[in-house]
């Protein structure tokens, strides 16, 4: 069997071989196939690259300003003060003021899950609650700690002077990990909330992936059609140029026979 094989093989070889260097039309509309499937992945890549860039700056364009009015909106609470919770010492109060704070600040997300809203708790002595937010996402795993650290280096001119409340939001892409194991592309910003807390903002990048897969699957599509109106095209014009050349090398055989 593998000697029959490769036998047969060898004949296919042999028959493309033939059929390439004999025919002028095969050569031309498989060399423009190939130039044309190159040039649009070419194109295509950088088209992406583009739109998914074009998206992110959009993402966090978006999300700075969100997470300045929602600092805004802590700051103005009426019914809790998030610059003065309570004593270091008072764990109830410092972890009612965050909870309520973090509830107020999710609530005009409502059900469209646009942001997820998270508060670290950084002035508690001790610290028996590092974190409130959403109960079915993993916070830790969410919120890089690259970006904590960062924040709390902002967060250092605060913690002596609660009027120092400007410092801008720093992000840093991450994953939204829930609980249940399932995770989401997002983006993590995070702000100083006085001395006692840090504000964070998780945005899903769900939105931006159903719009860069939509951009994905037209490219392909268009490009699928431009490769098959290029090979039709060069297949009918090589067609046009190998006709009349093949009838006038008949008509030249039939007068000298």
């Amino acid at each position: 069997w593998m000697r029959v094989g490769r036998r047969w093989q060898r004949k296919a070889v042999a028959r493309v071989k033939f059929r390439w260097h004999r025919s002028l039309q095969l050569r031309v509309v498989s060399t423009t196939l190939l130039l044309s499937v190159l040039v649009i992945a070419v194109l295509g890549f950088f088209l992406i690259q583009s739109v998914a860039a074009g998206l992110l700056t959009s993402a966090e364009n978006a999300a700075d300003s969100q997470v300045r009015n929602g600092r805004t909106a802590a700051l103005g609470l009426s019914s809790v003060n998030v610059l003065d919770p309570g004593s270091p010492g008072d764990t109830a109060a410092i972890v009612s003021t965050a909870t309520t704070t973090a509830r107020a600040l999710q609530q005009p997300s409502g059900s469209t899950g646009s942001y997820l809203v998270f508060i670290q708790l950084t002035g508690m002595i001790p610290a028996v609650v590092h974190w409130v937010g959403q109960s079915n996402v993993n916070i830790t795993a969410t919120i890089p700690p690259t970006l904590v650290s960062k924040v709390a280096a902002k967060q250092s001119p605060e913690m002596f002077d609660n009027n120092k409340t400007t410092a801008a939001p720093l992000y840093e892409p991450t994953t939204l990990v829930y609980s249940s194991g399932t995770s989401v592309p997002a983006l993590a910003v995070g702000v100083p909330l006085g001395r006692y807390y840090q504000l964070y903002y998780v945005f899903p990048f769900t939105q931006q992936q159903a719009t860069l897969l939509l951009v994905q699957r037209i490219l392909v599509g268009v490009g699928l059609a431009l490769v098959a109106l290029l090979a039709a095209i060069a297949s009918l014009v090589t067609r046009w140029v190998v006709l009349p050349v093949r009838h006038a090398a008949q008509a030249a055989q039939r007068v000298s026979d």
